[in-house]
Formats: C-alpha cells, sequence, structure tokens
C-alpha cells in the first residue's frame, strides 16, 4: 500500500539543467541577520571533484552558498560578498550512503556547521556580510547544474538556534516557530503563542509582561500576553521561526509544497528527477520525466 513520498532523487547533471528551486522571496532574504540552514539529504558521490551544492542562492559578490566540499567533504559556506570560503574544522561521518541532517548557522559574526543536528568541530570566526540576493534559491544544484543524491527535508530559520534547541529539532518543532518573517514590526500587538525577536531595543520599551526574560537586542521569547507594557520608542520585532519548511508531507507530483506561513512551493528541475514513495516495509523509486 502506498503510503506517500518520502523524499526526491536527482540525478547529477554538469549543465543543461538545475537544481529544485525556490522562487526569490524576502522571506529566505536573511540580510546581516542571523539564519539556520539545513538540508536533509543523502549525496551519491562520496569523493566529489567538485563541491556538491546543498541550497545556494548565490551570484558574483552576492548571497551564499551551502554545499560539501570536495575531496575531503568538510562542510562549506561560500559568503558571495566578501568572497571567503568557511569550512567546517572536522570532517562529517557522512560517507555511508545514509540521509544525514546538515546545517549551517550564523550567529552574530561566527558561523557553525551540524551534522544530525549535532555541533560539527569549532566555531568559526567570520566577517559580516549581507546575504540578501534578488535569485531563486537552488537545492541539491545551481541555476544550471544538478547534484546527484536524495533530498527529504529543507529548512530556512531566521534566527540563530541555540545547540540544545538543534538537538530538539530532531524529534520536533515548536509550534510557536512556525510562523516567521522577516518584516519587521516597530508598533502594536503581538500574537498569544507566537515566537518573536528583538532586533533593534530602544530605551524605555518594555517586553517583560508580554514573555521577554529581558529587554535587549537578540532576547527572543513566546508571546504570553498580546499589549507590551510599554513599545512607543519604535524598537524593532520580527516573527522568529521557519521561513521555509519543505518537507516529505509536502512532496507531490507537480511541486515541493512548503509547509511554512509563507507558501513559498518549490518547482522540480524539467528533467533528471523521480521521487521516492514509501510502501509498507520498503521504498521504491517512480521514475518521472526525465
Amino acid at each position: 500500500m502506498c503510503e506517500g513520498a518520502v523524499g526526491i532523487n536527482m540525478t547529477a547533471a554538469g549543465s543543461g539543467s538545475n537544481g529544485i528551486v525556490v522562487a526569490n522571496n524576502a522571506a529566505i532574504n536573511a540580510g546581516a541577520s542571523d539564519f539556520a540552514l539545513i538540508v536533509k539529504t543523502k549525496l551519491s558521490d562520496w569523493t566529489p571533484s567538485a563541491a556538491q551544492m546543498l541550497m545556494m542562492k548565490y551570484a558574483s559578490t552576492k548571497g551564499f552558498q551551502f554545499y560539501v566540499a570536495s575531496p575531503n567533504g568538510v562542510l562549506g559556506i561560500y559568503d558571495g560578498v566578501n568572497a571567503i570560503e568557511y569550512k567546517s574544522t572536522a570532517v562529517p561521518a557522512i560517507i555511508d550512503g545514509s540521509f544525514h541532517d546538515m546545517a549551517c548557522i550564523r550567529r552574530g559574526t561566527n558561523i557553525e556547521f551540524y551534522v544530525d543536528y549535532a555541533k560539527l568541530g569549532n566555531t568559526v570566526s567570520a566577517s559580516a556580510w549581507n546575504m540578501t540576493y534578488t535569485s531563486s534559491l537552488y537545492i541539491l544544484g545551481t541555476s544550471t547544474a544538478r547534484v546527484a543524491g536524495t533530498i527529504a527535508k529543507v529548512y530556512i530559520l531566521n534566527f540563530a538556534p541555540t545547540a540544545d534547541e538543534m538537538l530538539a529539532m530532531k524529534t520536533t518543532i515548536p509550534d510557536s516557530w512556525k510562523y516567521a518573517t522577516q518584516t519587521a514590526i516597530t508598533s502594536g500587538t503581538l500574537t498569544v503563542g507566537k515566537q518573536y525577536q528583538i532586533d533593534t531595543y530602544n530605551a524605555d520599551d518594555d517586553f517583560a509582561n508580554v514573555g521577554a526574560s529581558s529587554n535587549a537586542a537578540g532576547v527572543r521569547f513566546v508571546a504570553t500576553g498580546d499589549t507590551p507594557t510599554h513599545w512607543a520608542h519604535s524598537s524593532s520585532l520580527r516573527l522568529a521561526g521557519i521561513t521555509l519548511a519543505l518537507e516529505p508531507s509536502g512532496i507531490q507530483s507537480d511541486k515541493w509544497y512548503d509547509s511554512s506561513t509563507n507558501d513559498l512551493d518549490a518547482s522540480y528541475p524539467a528533467t533528471g528527477w523521480s521521487l521516492i514513495w514509501s510502501y509498507t516495509g520498503f521504498n521504491v523509486i517512480l521514475g518521472l520525466p526525465y
């Protein structure tokens, strides 16, 4: 009995095709803020002659590339603005033909890498850069090439989760994270049960009565009330959470449906992909257009 798709299989193509694509949207443009990129994938090339692109939103001097580097298989992210490459200080144990969750987090001016929600190596010092770029987001490939592998999950978060929060994501995602935007609000009311982050704090505003542990930039809290004690000095808040959620439940034959509240559905390339369907007790590959 068919239970549903559990992944998307991609064949390699060095030119003439592209990765899975999400159209440009403000929700997936991190700017100079913190972020987390998470990809659950199983790669086919374990000794890559070139970087295996996991996720990119990039052109010369703009955006980013997140990849498994060649030839040693460390995780890396490329800063297109400053033309700097940051790599994990340890080699992940992903050469086993299994799915792994690979993540890159920017926390202030530091970069952290994770594999299966555990931190990989040391924190890497990084330069500040504005990641926003108007191109589409490409997954398991670029605008002109595909990467061989199978992908099951993609998350983009508009904040930097802690190590404990990353570990907890292995089994569950808080409901409060499911509503997120990059749109700043500087007055008004909050929605109880949703997570907010104070991006800029201006003196005399006070969010302690609605759940904030302190009044300072960078503080995240789940709103316990809707009306802050004082919010008349334009302190800036954002809904903090997952701005893109491509999960197995959203994999369909026509597109990969985003389960975040931003509706950023992904499109498959014209050729070179197939869906992996789960049947009772085993998986099979159902061929789709090549």
